[in-house]
């Protein structure tokens, strides 16, 4: 929206100083204005300038149809992220009295000893399975 601003700057410029005289071209569809209408236009602006709106036009309709948008997103945005930043800064307080209750390990040494630990259990517990369950017989036929 920027480039299209920067584009149409010299159009607009145009068209503030000899806004009473844009309004009454805007009310009829492009070329089609009275003639006398646009004699006056290219009396008062000069058919240079007049060159510039025209060129202008594909730009100037961008701005017309989605400046209002933009504009109001422009003021509204460093509220909607300073909202969010609090929400953010207020999940991080939430967070942080859970920190003490959360299982697990803190300390990676720890957890391999944890882990090691589990796996022998787990190893012994398979040993007992194995030496505990009767040979299996051969089926029957």
């Amino acid at each position: 929206m920027r480039s299209v601003q920067v584009a149409a700057g010299p159009a607009l410029a145009v068209i503030e100083a000899h806004r009473t005289l844009f309004a009454e071209l805007a009310a009829y569809p492009p070329g089609k204005a009275p003639a006398e209408l646009q004699a006056e236009a290219v009396r008062e602006v000069g058919l240079a300038d007049l060159t510039v709106v025209q060129k202008a036009q594909p730009q100037l309709k961008v701005l017309q149809e989605h400046g209002p948008q933009v504009a109001a997103a422009a003021k509204d945005g460093p509220g909607e992220w300073r909202t969010w930043w609090f929400v953010c800064v207020g999940g991080q307080i939430l967070f942080l009295p859970f920190v003490f209750v959360m299982k697990g390990r803190w300390s990676p040494r720890r957890a391999r000893e944890d882990a090691a630990d589990h796996q022998s259990a787990v190893d012994r517990e398979l040993q007992r399975l194995a030496l505990t369950q009767p040979a299996a017989s051969p089926p029957e036929r």
